[in-house]
């Protein structure tokens, strides 16, 4: 036997905290489980309310739910795996027969849904656990790291069935397996009607006049009511809620513009995306309408966009349309081979600088997406950052005019050096902003110092408050240098040598300082700023106000990084001079932290959770080697959780689908040669796979 532990949160919703405080229900020895708890998702009435219950009951907003401290035990018995999680010490609260899930069953949460990062999801049928409460929702646990989600990732699904094909009592290998992704921008709605009392027909048929829209809608219409409503989407998939946006008030037009990835996706059937109005305070959201898109037939690869009608179906009535969403939709069906059928392009690849690469797929074959997959590779070979630093050593060259193009523009090294911040930098990110931006967001600050855009006595007032804001933000920026990951304090160290050995006559306008901060400050913390919601720092796009707020910070900030007194030569913006000031000492100590390598690397007392969690990857490994090609690549461990396969072939199917749409006449010119040897041996991987899946029909 082997055991694991493991402390988590576990989430309870309202349904299931009520059930716990009653008494336990005796239940008969023979009495079997109700084996129409599937069946009943077929019926249009019962999945409404399926759907109402799971997105509203059961994953608030916060209203009634809770979080509360468990322990997981997970124990191997001969050719089965139970996982048990306690409330407290002694109450068993579930029991996940792990071994009857599949891979795509346990997967990581969306951050829409939960104010908790590494939050992990376990969805199973009510055959497959024994829980305290009856309840069709997904278990859902909240572990301490980014690292104990993907260890825990991985052993869980060592247990559970991959999605291989071709598996065989001769053959376990196995040909392939699959990989699912659906990528949804919910971007934003137009003639939204929500329930009215004076009559919902006459708002509908009013409505769908061309060109009619809320903001046009006259006020004297009673019908039509123009006052602002609050309004939200769920986005489901397979009946499984994996999205949410934030709530926006406006007149029928909500402004959403938000971007999901759900990678990990079982077979794909249906997306449905509910409309709900949200009532204050406390109160149950009304379902406005919604959409329905079938997944089974839907474009693999493309991106399709769109207008897409939301419907609402009463009781009396067909579905009448009440609105209409903008989404913008992406399907990735991609099928992995094992490693060894990419080793002669991975070959290929490693014989130049990956940051090349990226620069020919963009520039010569118009491959803009790859950035990530290429990224991705180089950080499992360890490679990253030394292409990182031989590209800066170039493009640093002493040439040019360094005030105005010294990574001000998206080449290769800044896009990549993007890549490699995010990677390593979300918790260094998290430290250095979360908490300052989210409540300034949550308590919807609004400034606005330009006399233009208000009165003078609003904007006197104003000043005062961005300084007080700018201070705090810059607060919590300069507390967390230490904090500084090793592979941006390398990147950072290397750029300031170079910028003062090759510009020896700029050191003096604090030119080496300035190069660090265009790579920190306007490639890191200033996009983070300007746009919270895209780099998880905040739910959904902050306000038109807020986001006002936001881009002063950013301007004043910008202007700290750059050494400058003055921001942008704004009149309006010298009330923060002062805090620039006294502040620019400051930013010199912290350009020199974190552009400095640790001397030492810190050594703790590991903690228990460590502990376990370094048993489990050993074990794991162990394991690993008696499995199956295809299984042992899908279980990737830190520190790289990366699935290589996985994305060497989301790069073989990108330079497929270029061959096959276009088919450029040129003359072989030098530079080509790399690429077109590249794409030749993606295009032996892809009739291999072709082969693969066309002798199992």
């Amino acid at each position: 036997e082997r055991e694991f532990y493991i402390e988590v949160d576990v989430y309870l919703s309202p349904k299931t905290t009520t059930a716990l405080k009653k008494p336990p229900v005796q239940r008969k020895k023979t009495e079997k489980r109700d084996s129409r708890t599937l069946s009943i998702l077929t019926t249009d009435d019962n999945q409404k309310k399926v759907k109402e219950k799971t997105s509203w009951l059961n994953l608030t907003r916060g209203n009634g739910t809770e979080w509360r401290h468990a322990t997981c035990r997970l124990t191997e018995e001969s050719e089965n795996c139970t996982l048990n999680v306690y409330l407290g010490e002694t109450t068993l609260f579930q029991m996940i027969y792990v071994h009857t899930l599949k891979f795509t069953d346990i997967r990581p949460a969306d951050r829409s849904l939960f104010p908790k990062d590494n939050v992990l999801g376990i969805h199973c049928l009510s055959s497959q656990r024994w829980m305290a409460t009856s309840t069709t929702e997904p278990l859902y646990l909240a572990l301490p790291s980014s690292e104990a989600l993907h260890t825990w990732l991985a052993l869980l699904r060592s247990y559970a069935s991959a999605e291989i094909y071709g598996q065989t009592a001769a053959s376990e290998d196995g040909l392939y397996r699959l990989w699912r992704q659906v990528d949804i921008t919910c971007a934003q709605g137009r003639n939204i009607i929500v329930d009215n009392p004076r009559g919902l027909q006459e708002a509908l048929v009013d409505s769908s006049k061309p060109g009619r829209t809320r903001e046009g809608t006259d006020d004297t219409d009673a019908s039509t009511s123009v006052s602002e409503v609050e309004l939200y989407c769920d986005l489901f998939i397979n009946n499984t809620l994996c999205g949410r946006t934030a709530v926006k008030r406006s007149l029928g037009a909500p402004e959403w513009h938000e971007q999901f990835v759900f990678p990990d996706m079982p077979q794909l059937e249906q997306l449905t995306v509910l409309v709900y109005q949200e009532k204050r305070p406390l109160a149950k959201p009304i379902m406005v309408g919604s959409v329905h898109i079938s997944l089974a037939n839907f474009r693999r690869g493309e991106i399709v966009e769109g207008w897409f009608p939301v419907l609402k179906k009463g009781a009396s009535i067909a579905a009448l349309q009440v609105g209409q969403v903008r989404l913008k939709i992406k399907i990735e069906e991609l099928i992995i081979l094992p490693g060894v059928a990419y080793s002669r392009a991975l070959d290929i690849l490693d014989t130049r600088n990956y940051l090349d690469w990226m620069d020919d797929l963009e520039s010569k074959l118009k491959i803009k997406h790859l950035s990530g997959a290429l990224s991705a590779i180089a950080i499992s070979r360890d490679k990253l950052l030394r292409h990182i630093l031989e590209v800066a050593d170039r493009e640093i060259d002493g040439t040019l005019n360094p005030h105005n193009t010294l990574f001000r523009g998206n080449t290769a090294l800044t896009k990549t050096a993007e890549q490699l911040m995010g990677w390593y930098g979300r918790l260094f990110l998290e430290q250095s902003l979360g908490n300052s931006i989210r409540r300034l967001c949550m308590e919807g600050v609004a400034i606005e110092v330009d006399p233009a855009r208000t009165n003078a006595k609003d904007a006197e007032r104003d000043v005062e408050r961005l300084r007080s804001w700018c201070a705090d933000i810059w607060k919590d920026i300069y507390g967390a240098r230490a904090q500084c990951p090793e592979e941006f304090r390398h990147m950072f160290q290397r750029v300031r040598e170079l910028v003062a050995l090759r510009y020896p006559d700029q050191q003096k306008d604090n030119l080496p300082w300035q190069a660090v901060n265009a790579l920190c400050f306007l490639r890191y913390f200033i996009p983070a700023i300007l746009y919270p919601h895209l780099h998880g720092l905040c739910p959904g796009m902050p306000d038109v106000r807020v986001q006002r707020t936001l881009t002063l910070i950013a301007k004043t900030l910008q202007s700290l990084a750059n050494f400058n007194a003055n921001v942008q030569k704004e009149v309006f913006m010298g009330g923060v001079k002062t805090f620039l000031e006294e502040s620019r000492s400051e930013m010199f100590d912290y350009v020199l932290a974190v552009s400095t390598p640790s001397e030492a690397t810190r050594t703790t007392q590991p903690s228990e959770e460590l502990q376990t969690r370094t048993r489990a990857t050993r074990d794991l490994n162990k394991r690993k080697e008696k499995m199956p090609a295809l299984q042992r690549e899908a279980l990737p461990l830190p520190p790289h959780p990366i699935d290589v396969p996985r994305q060497l072939a989301i790069i073989s199917a990108a330079l497929t689908r270029q061959a096959a749409q276009v088919t450029p006449v040129r003359v072989p010119t030098p530079g080509w040669e790399p690429l077109e040897k590249l794409s030749a041996r993606f295009a032996d991987v892809e009739r291999e796979a072709l082969f693969r899946v066309s002798s199992l029909a």
